[in-house]
């Protein structure tokens, strides 16, 4: 079919080309309606692209800088960019303007090599090109992109010279680089400066404070805004979602609603991953409903995200029948779907999609073999997790991170293979990892190897000082061991060190409203009748022979 459309299209070009003008010389004037140039609009291959080129050149059309222009642009910004083709095209151009060169700048700045985009720019000045208002934000994009700050802040200085900086455009392009390369300081020097403030730089603004990890000098210029947009309020959502404040997030939304503004796709994204970080089943289900009246079911990202609340929310069967029911799935929704099996125990489920997802002709990744791992671990398939992990290097060339080495050093750990989980860790060819020598350390207290567990302790809180689960992991280990004055010594490393226990903390959500609990905590409303509720527990328990486990003293919160 796309043979016999080219075919046609050229049969054409041809007939109507015959009584086309010849043009020789850049002297004759170019009307914009020209048959090549309207071809070239039609232009849906590489070949047909090629012909016309061909026609340009021998009817004396490429000679005039209009005519050249549009063709760098077919090569840079089309479906069918060629930036190889496009250069090649420019090069013949004797005097190319400011429009042409920005073409260029902006094909290599949109493309897999922004940096070749600062290099066209450098070209264009030493040729003495005047950049005009738009040259400047398509470059300080491309600084963005390659965290070129020292490049950004040249380009800054070319801008005021030339005296563009008070350009919005310029303005915003600056805010979002410095911000990109974690340049707050000038950022904001930037955002003060602004007379000429629109709603993209405040969202620039926000966005760039709330991805630097600042929420609360975020929230306060969000409500400082003249003006808001949906894009305003899903800047403002996911930054508190980076940040973990997932019930700000939520909060965020119902004020939204207040204000009577529509979410999209990416606020319902974020919202879903705020409920499955929450464990907020109800509340994703609410937002499922919205998905479905919204009539954006087809779109992937948002069914992804759905299906992988659902799964971290425990209802891995409203994950499985959204899963089944997809119009179509990637890569990422079979990541999800096996992940989801896995960190549910079934194994068997999650390998079954594995060999499906493969024999769909659907290539896996590394999140993929985290997943897979996963599910051997959580089931002690030692054999089957070699065999995977094998796969994954030698089959699919993925170069194992930290967590595939973390998944294999807990599986090896769970079924007692103490020492090829130590020798893994330290013949890792990536840095190590805290999380890989916690997940050794706590393998050498399920096995009771106090050996073995006080060398890897040691090098583990080393590594992670302030994380007091490492402390109490390993003076649980000399507790059970009866070392008590290894206990004792760790006990004086933590006072030293300022480390307290971090209070447990659990949460539940119901009928719609969120309950917290906290360790050592009785300031809940509902706190006595839930304490009877689960004294009533303990005692059924202890006659069906479960013993209670007494927690260390020195563990309380003071």
């Amino acid at each position: 079919m796309l043979q016999q459309r080219s075919h046609f299209l050229f049969l054409s070009f041809k007939a109507r080309f015959a009584t086309a003008p010849i043009l020789h010389g850049r002297s004759l004037k170019l009307t914009l309606d020209h048959p090549i140039l309207s071809f070239l609009e039609a232009c849906s291959n590489v070949e047909d692209l090629r012909r016309i080129h061909a026609k340009m050149i021998t009817s004396g059309l490429i000679q005039d800088p209009f005519a050249a222009s549009r063709l760098v642009k077919f090569c840079c910004l089309s479906t069918y960019a060629d930036l190889d083709y496009a250069r090649l095209v420019f090069t013949r151009i004797e005097e190319p303007d400011v429009f042409t060169w920005n073409i260029l700048i902006k094909g290599y700045a949109q493309s897999d090599d922004p940096g070749r985009a600062i290099l066209v720019y450098e070209q264009m000045r030493s040729r003495a090109v005047s950049p005009n208002e738009y040259t400047f934000p398509i470059v300080i994009k491309a600084c963005s992109h390659v965290g070129g700050a020292r490049e950004g802040a040249a380009v800054h200085g070319h801008a005021t010279r030339a005296g563009f900086e008070t350009v919005v455009e310029v303005q915003n392009s600056l805010i979002h680089m410095y911000s990109s390369c974690s340049l707050m300081g000038s950022a904001c020097r930037v955002f003060d400066a602004s007379s000429r403030l629109d709603v993209v730089s405040w969202n620039s603004m926000v966005g760039a404070l709330a991805k630097n990890g600042d929420l609360d000098s975020a929230r306060r210029l969000f409500d400082m805004m003249p003006e808001r947009n949906v894009v305003s309020w899903n800047v403002m959502i996911n930054g508190c979602v980076q940040c973990g404040s997932f019930k700000e997030a939520l909060g965020l939304f119902d004020e939204m609603q207040r204000q009577n503004e529509k979410p999209n796709e990416p606020t319902l994204v974020n919202l879903v991953l705020a409920c499955a970080h929450l464990g907020a089943l109800d509340k994703g289900r609410q937002f499922h409903a919205l998905i479905r009246k919204s009539k954006l079911t087809q779109n992937l990202v948002l069914l992804t995200a759905l299906i992988d609340m659902c799964a971290k929310c425990g209802s891995i069967e409203d994950a499985q029948e959204l899963f089944e029911k997809a119009p179509k799935r990637d890569l990422v929704m079979w990541n999800a779907m096996i992940n989801g099996h896995a960190i549910h125990g079934d194994a068997r489920r999650a390998l079954e999609l594995f060999s499906e997802m493969v024999g769909a002709s659907v290539r896996p990744d590394g999140v993929t073999f985290v997943g897979v791992l996963t599910a051997c671990s959580h089931v002690g398939l030692v054999n089957k997790g070699r065999e995977y992990f094998d796969l994954m290097t030698q089959i699919y060339h993925i170069s194992p991170e930290f967590e595939h080495y973390g998944c294999m050093v807990d599986l090896l750990g769970r079924m007692g293979c103490l020492f090829e989980a130590e020798e893994l860790v330290r013949t890792m060819p990536v840095k190590t990892d805290a999380s890989v020598w916690g997940a050794l350390l706590n393998a050498c207290r399920i096995h009771g190897n106090v050996e073995m567990g006080m060398r890897v302790g040691r090098i583990l809180v080393e590594l992670d000082p302030q994380n007091c689960g490492r402390y109490t992991l390993l003076y649980n280990m000399f507790a059970d061991g009866g070392m008590w004055d290894e206990a004792a010594r760790l006990r004086k490393m933590m006072r030293d060190r300022g480390i307290k226990k971090t209070r447990g903390t659990s949460s539940i959500h119901l009928n719609g409203g969120s309950h917290e609990f906290v360790a050592v905590d009785c300031s809940h409303p509902e706190f006595k009748s839930i304490a009877g509720v689960l004294n009533d527990l303990t005692e059924q328990l202890k006659l069906e022979g479960y013993v209670l486990c007494v927690v260390n003293e020195w563990l309380e919160v003071d």
